[in-house]
């Protein structure tokens, strides 16, 4: 009798280890895909930025290019006239 409660004892603790083992590894793998998760975030908000940046440097071309015609219609009126 007290050999099968020893046995018991020794698979109770097996199993133990293993799902300690197993807890582990969900944990690792958890913390990974958050920094995964993370780094995405950091990405995206990094390329709105970026994004940002280019809307504005494109309005401000417009607005040179606008001025720039307007200036060259000014000097082909007085040319031409």
């Amino acid at each position: 009798m007290k050999q099968m409660e020893t046995q018991k004892k020794d698979y109770i603790d097996k199993l133990k280890k293993e799902l300690d083992l197993v807890e582990e590894r969900w944990w690792a793998i958890n913390n990974e895909t958050l920094m995964v998760g993370e780094d995405y975030r950091s990405e995206a908000l990094s390329l709105i930025t970026q994004i940002g940046t280019l809307n504005q440097t494109v309005s401000d071309l417009e607005e040179t290019n606008q001025n720039q015609q307007e200036a060259l219609e000014k000097i082909n009126e007085t040319h031409c006239e």
